[in-house]
């Protein structure tokens, strides 16, 4: 909405003469299109009627503010996305960290469960081998071994 009202104002400005205006419509002065009209109407008329002493400066101050509020919505739109960026590396950290510390403690519960079938199978080499995991075995029957058999 101000979009179309900037327009309509800026045209305005080019349309009707400042001069049979009363003085609040002066305000156009400081509007790019008036501005430009005026520098047109100078190139036209070969410089009859030159106005360029106010055009020119008008034109450069909304070159001048352009470039500033481009510069600050750059800055802004980088400082967001850098922003956005850094959250979600944290939440992937934090993501990467959680699915560790689930196979950590699946390893450790899994270790337990296993010395814990060993604990009752060894009886002698518990003190030989207190820091080591012992190992299961594979095949604990003689059936088992011809089921395998039979199987493969």
């Amino acid at each position: 909405m101000a979009l179309i009202t900037w327009i309509v104002t800026n045209v305005t400005s080019i349309l009707l003469q400042f001069e049979l205006l009363p003085g609040f419509y002066k305000v156009g002065f400081g509007l790019p299109a008036h501005a430009v009209f005026q520098v047109l109407i100078n190139i036209w008329s070969g410089g009859c009627n030159p106005l360029l002493y106010y055009a020119l400066p008008v034109l450069f101050v909304y070159e001048i503010l352009g470039v500033i509020f481009s510069s600050i919505g750059v800055y802004r739109r980088a400082h967001y996305a850098s922003i956005k960026a850094e959250t979600e590396e944290k939440a992937c950290e934090e993501r990467v960290a959680a699915a560790l510390l689930q196979q950590q403690e699946a390893q450790l519960v899994r270790q337990e469960t296993l010395r814990d079938t060993n604990d009752g199978e060894i009886s002698d080499m518990d003190t030989e081998d207190a820091g080591q995991l012992q190992r299961r075995p594979t095949l604990a029957t003689k059936t088992d071994q011809e089921e395998l058999v039979r199987i493969v």
